[in-house]
């Protein structure tokens, strides 16, 4: 009986052993897969930074983020450009905001013309038409702003 015993445990321990083997080779594995997606990623990073085009530099740094490449100089230049990008978008749609503001006498000027000669029902709409574009200017300006600033 104690030889029956002694050889189960000895198949177990060779199927404790055979799993724990395998368990480390998934594991090497996946480390090396990491590497070399850190690897790649890196390398994209750097052929887009010598190509110099912001928008595939955006996403070679966020596939180098995801990556988990470690800060270095690449990396750096990277973000700085990303983000040089994004102030000057960010200006873009200053200067834009700049040239359609009006003044308020000038607004209402333009709406008084355009409101001349027309029903109280059409003044009414027209109410309500203003109504919504304000209120949807007010509900979507800051998704907006969040994604110029993205």
């Amino acid at each position: 009986k104690k030889k029956e015993m002694l050889k189960i445990l000895q198949v177990q321990s060779a199927e404790v052993a055979s799993l724990a083997s395998n368990a480390l080779q998934q594991v090497e594995r996946a480390h090396q897969s990491s590497s070399q997606r850190r690897e790649t990623a890196l390398a994209r990073l750097k052929h887009v930074l010598e190509v110099g085009d912001m928008s595939l530099i955006a996403e070679a740094l966020a596939e180098a983020k995801a990556a988990a490449v470690p800060s270095c100089a690449e990396m750096m230049l990277a973000e700085g450009l990303v983000v040089s990008q994004t102030s000057t978008q960010i200006e873009d749609l200053l200067d834009m905001a700049e040239e359609f503001r009006v003044e308020p006498e000038q607004a209402r000027a333009a709406e008084l013309e355009r409101c001349q000669g027309k029903s109280r029902k059409e003044l009414e709409q027209r109410l309500v038409e203003l109504t919504r574009m304000l209120a949807s200017a007010r509900l979507h300006s800051k998704a907006r702003l969040e994604q110029a600033l993205q």
